[in-house]
Formats: C-alpha cells, sequence, structure tokens
C-alpha cells in the first residue's frame, strides 16, 4: 500500500535554521550530546522488527522519498517551499534542548506525521515510521486472530455463528487502553468502586477525619483509598507504579474522585503533599479518554489543545510536564508543549500549531502569544492553575483574565494552593462555576512535617559562601 507523504502544515512565522549552516564542530558535539537519545531508539528499533525487516525498511523509505522527490504532485512546487522539507534524516540537524526529537533517528523532530501523530526530522523518517505503523498493526491483528481460532475451537459451532469479522479488527488505541470503552462523542464518567460505596456515611467521616480532609460542597464524592479504584487505563496504572505512587496521599484520595466527575474545585493543601499528581491524573485520564473516542470513530485529532496548565514560574511548569510526561508514557497521541520565558517565542509558536493536547505556561509568555497568533484555544475542556497563591502575589492577574477571554466557558476548572487569601478566594469565586467543590487537606497555611526546615545564622559576608556549598 502505497504511504501519504503530506506532512502536517508548518507555521509561517517559523523558519528552522538549516542544516549546512551549522559548523561541524557544533554539530559534532550536539551529536555526543544526543548518543542517550539515539541510543533509545535504536534499541526500540532493534526489539520490535528483525535485521531483515529493518533493512527492507530502510531501502523501502529511501526509494518512497526519491519517488516524492521526482513525482508530478511536487512538480508545481516552488523552489522556496522544497527548501524547507527534508527529505533524508542526514540532512537534520540534532535537537536543542526543550526540542522535539525524531522517534525513529533522534534528530530533530521538525514535523508531525499527519497519519501517527509522531515526531520526524525527515520524510524518510515518516516512511520508515509509517512502515513500523503497518508492521505493528498486522502483527497485532494476527494475534487477534489467532486468539479468536482459538476461543472458537474452545466455544464450538455455536461461537463462530456469533462472531463477526469486525469484532477481529481491534484498533490500536483500544488495546493500549483497554480499561476504555468511548462512545462517539462520549466523555469519561466516573464510576464509585464498589469498595467505596460500601461504605457507611459514619466511616468515610471518620476516614476524612483521620486524613485531616475538609469538603465544602454538595454531595461531595467519597475518597478513594487506592488508585485501582478510580479504573485507570492499564497503561496509566503501570505508570503511577513506575513513578513510585503506590497509595495515594490525602489530597490526592479527595481530589482525584472530584476531578473525574468534571466539577469544578480549590484545593488547600502543604507544598509537597502530591498536588501535581493530583491534577495530572485526572487530566490525563480525560484528555485520553476523549482523544480515544474521537479517533476510534471519526479517525482525526483535535486541531487545539484540550489541557491548559498555568503555574507562576519557568521552573515549576517544566517540573510538570516532565512530571506529565512520564505519566503519559505510551499513551498514544498525547503531546505537550511548554510555554515558558526564556526561549525562543517562534519556537514555541510552531510547536502549538503542531497540534498538541496538553500545555504548561506561564501566564505571562501565553498571554503574550495569544496577543501575537492566531491559536486556537476554544476547546480547552480543563483549566488547571497550580499555585494560585503565588501567582496572585506576583502580579499576573490581570494575564490570567486575558488568557481566559479565548478559553471555552464550558471548560472545568481546577485551582490549587498552599494558601487561601482574599485574593485566591476572589478569583475562586469567578471562575469556579460547575457544582464547585473546596477542599482543604490539613491546617491551611501550616508547614509541612515531611520537609525539613533549616534556619542558618550568617553574616552578610558569609552569605555567598554558605549558599554556594549548601
Amino acid at each position: 500500500m502505497a504511504a501519504n507523504f503530506y506532512f502536517v502544515p508548518r507555521s509561517v512565522n517559523h523558519k528552522p535554521s538549516k542544516t549546512k549552516k551549522t559548523s561541524k564542530g557544533k554539530l559534532r558535539n550536539v551529536q555526543s550530546a544526543s548518543t542517550d537519545v539515539r541510543g533509545s531508539t535504536s534499541s526500540i528499533l532493534e526489539g520490535s522488527c528483525n535485521k531483515s525487516f529493518a533493512e527492507s525498511v530502510e531501502e523501502t523509505s529511501v526509494d518512497s522519498s526519491l519517488n516524492v522527490i521526482s513525482s508530478p504532485e511536487n512538480a508545481g512546487e516552488s523552489d522556496e517551499d522544497r527548501s524547507d522539507i527534508v527529505y533524508f534524516c542526514k540532512n537534520q540537524r540534532w535537537p536543542e534542548e526543550g526540542e522535539p526529537v525524531c522517534v525513529v533517528c533522534g534528530r530533530y523532530g521538525e514535523f508531525i506525521c499527519d497519519q501517527t501523530e509522531a515526531d520526524v526530522c525527515s520524510k524518510e523518517c515518516k516512511a520508515k515510521n509509517l512502515q513500523l505503523r503497518q508492521a505493528g498493526e498486522k502483527q497485532v491483528q494476527e494475534e487477534s486472530k489467532t486468539l479468536g481460532s482459538a476461543d472458537e475451537r474452545s466455544a464450538g459451532p455455536s461461537y463462530c455463528k456469533t462472531i463477526t469479522e469486525n469484532d477481529r479488527k481491534p484498533t490500536l488505541e483500544i488495546l493500549e487502553c483497554k480499561s476504555f470503552a468511548p462512545q462517539e462523542n462520549e466523555t469519561f464518567e466516573y464510576t464509585v468502586h464498589r469498595q467505596i460505596a460500601s461504605l457507611t456515611e459514619k466511616q468515610v467521616h471518620e476516614l476524612r477525619s483521620r486524613m485531616e480532609i475538609s469538603v465544602r460542597g454538595l454531595n461531595v464524592e467519597r475518597p478513594i483509598l487506592e488508585f485501582s479504584h478510580c479504573g485507570f487505563c492499564e497503561q496509566l496504572s503501570e505508570n503511577l507504579k513506575t513513578c513510585g505512587y503506590v497509595t495515594p496521599t490525602p489530597v490526592q484520595m479527595q481530589v482525584i474522585p472530584v476531578s473525574l466527575t468534571g466539577r469544578d474545585l480549590l484545593a488547600c493543601a502543604q507544598t509537597g503533599s502530591g498536588k501535581t499528581a493530583a491534577f495530572l491524573v485526572p487530566m490525563i485520564t480525560r484528555i485520553h479518554y476523549k482523544i480515544a473516542s474521537r479517533q476510534t470513530y471519526s479517525h482525526s485529532a483535535s486541531s487545539g489543545p484540550l489541557g491548559l496548565v498555568l503555574a507562576p514560574t519557568r521552573e515549576l511548569c517544566m517540573q510538570i510536564e516532565s512530571q506529565a510526561k512520564e505519566l503519559m508514557s505510551g499513551l498514544p497521541n498525547m503531546r505537550t508543549a511548554l510555554i515558558v520565558g526564556g526561549m525562543p517565542m517562534p519556537n514555541q509558536i510552531y510547536r502549538l500549531r503542531q497540534g498538541v493536547q496538553v500545555v504548561f505556561a506561564t501566564p505571562g509568555r501565553l498571554a503574550e502569544i495569544l496577543t501575537k497568533a492566531d491559536l486556537d484555544f476554544s476547546e480547552i475542556q480543563m483549566l488547571i492553575i497550580d499555585e494560585v497563591d503565588v501567582l496572585m502575589q506576583m502580579g499576573f492577574e490581570n494575564q490570567v483574565q486575558s488568557i481566559l477571554k479565548n478559553v471555552s466557558t464550558t471548560r472545568q476548572t481546577l485551582l490549587f494552593s498552599a494558601t487561601i487569601p482574599p485574593s485566591v478566594e476572589r478569583i475562586s469565586s469567578t471562575l469556579l462555576t460547575v457544582n464547585p467543590v473546596w477542599i482543604s487537606v490539613g491546617a491551611a497555611s501550616a508547614p509541612n512535617m515531611d520537609v525539613k526546615q533549616v534556619i542558618l545564622g550568617r553574616r552578610q559576608v558569609e552569605k555567598e559562601k554558605t549558599f554556594r556549598f549548601a
């Protein structure tokens, strides 16, 4: 089957630097820094196919790329349009810090494959990516047919009459997230686990009192005891274990079930209590479920992001995105964008136009980008603002209000803070509209007992030396 060699449209405001302008010394340094990336991608290729198949894929991809160059469809393209497309991976540069990486060779992922939603560096790597995907789908279909024939032999002739050919063609999205069975345009619905439903109101009250959980709202969902009580897909459950999340913390016990129902909330908890995972896990679950339902029936991805996380500082945004990528590992079509200061704005605009699902941003940089670029944020389903108290103290309230003008009013809003000053109460009263819930864990404004705090008395001349070697 002939592969379609069209890339997702590129941003007209971004012209990536040509590889030929990069000096050999700089290229050698970047190449040595990217050894780990290339090694990991090579191991993936070796593990997914044998040597003969890899050689056939390489030959097919190179021949296909050459055919694209000389095809009549590209004969009418101008020289300038052709110069923007990289046909061979050897002509692409190595990525810098924070830039997307090609899933095949580890070079700069300048393009997005329109069929696999994967970062690729050239036409050659796109062909290889498509070949690997087709081989994976063929292997899955053969395994499903083998299992189906075994079931038919054990069940007898009556079972053979009921099974259809369509039942033997599962999609990759459904296989990778077996707990989900989404219908078209259906949203995730949280179901209370039978163990939680069996608790009496007195037992729930005692549980919250023991965990120092205070709630305010109508019919607030009961806290969970284990992550398995939420019905996450198998891949996300495995990622939680890999990241070290064995049992939920008090804030996670109450915030996760409330967030999965789609209600707005304001959560106040100590620093280091696990608030980040408390909003990342529900966001990943709801967005991945929405993407799976869309692609299962319409085979099309969202044109704009579905989740937006705002944080007051650049370092906090990078930390949250890094944790989100660990939890998203193995989930298909879950792409992120980091929009913070200190990085080139054209690259960030280009990344947003490539089609991402979750955006992690500081209010100042995102507000500036939205005023300069025509970006679609109307499909945002979940808006999360972390460290609201710090964000208000830094004077970002006007930028937040400017961003909200571009976001859908039917979104779900989650606010997280370590303290509840009057400024947080004021903004929560305007942002929380969908059957809101107020959750407090521990004493408000109290320090976390698990975090060691040390006070050192030093003179002015000794400060620099102390901080340098602390």
